[in-house]
């Protein structure tokens, strides 16, 4: 999407709002802008509109109305093509015990396409905490939130974002309610470290987003000391 101002953004996004909906009464606005593919505008406290701020999540838009494939599945050439990119794009930024982890990262993927072979099952895709609704005081979840890249996908995707949120012993107590989860592990691991990647190729993809440098802040919370406040669930 091409830039512009805050002011005229909000026009276009109630112009778009009104064309859609001539029977919604707008009386209260606000727009959440935390979001790093979409926008989303909430109107009078009861309905939620999502605009893309990027061209390409247009694409997820679709995907997602469609309930078709996950945009985040990944074939072996994906990997493959990935691991070309980091090499190309961040290696001139890391130094040398970071570029020999990524080559020691993607080694399952280079040796054996069987690596991320998987079942395919309905995923959302993107469980990080800003998408899990929870309560504090029951100690419970309330729901989830976003399911723009649920679909068909690899099991090991939506458990790797709990891993890169919340550290691996929070995934060890879950397996007392998934008994499969020991055959994903593996692959959960690889795809956490290669999330931290795909978060910092899009930092270089938009320089004048800093926000993008910044997701991995907080994460891997049963590392936290002591005293931090910080409760299970």
């Amino acid at each position: 999407m091409s830039k512009m101002s805050l002011d005229s953004q909000t026009a276009v996004y109630r112009q778009q709002i009104e064309a859609s909906e001539p029977t919604l009464n707008i009386q209260t606005w606000e727009i959440n802008r935390e979001g790093l593919v979409n926008n989303a505008v909430i109107v009078n406290e009861t309905h939620v509109f999502r605009f893309p701020k990027h061209d390409w999540a247009i694409d997820h838009l679709w995907q997602e109305a469609k309930i078709g494939r996950s945009v985040t599945v990944r074939t072996q050439e994906d990997w493959l093509k990935m691991y070309e990119t980091v090499q190309e794009k961040l290696f001139p930024h890391l130094m040398a015990f970071q570029k020999e982890w990524v080559h020691q990262h993607f080694a399952p993927v280079i040796e054996s396409p069987a690596f991320i072979a998987c079942e395919q099952t309905f995923i959302n895709g993107d469980l990080g905490p800003y998408h899990l609704l929870y309560n504090s005081e029951t100690r419970r979840l309330n729901g989830i939130i976003d399911f723009g890249t649920a679909g068909m996908g690899d099991p090991a995707n939506d458990f790797c974002c709990l891993l890169n949120e919340y550290g691996e012993s929070f995934l060890h107590r879950m397996s007392r309610y998934y008994p499969n989860m020991a055959s994903l592990i593996e692959r959960t691991r690889f795809w956490a470290g290669a999330l931290e990647l795909q978060w910092l190729l899009g930092g270089l993809r938009y320089p004048d987003d800093p926000s993008w440098f910044m997701v991995h802040i907080g994460r891997a919370r049963d590392s936290r000391p002591i005293g931090s406040g910080w409760h299970e669930f």
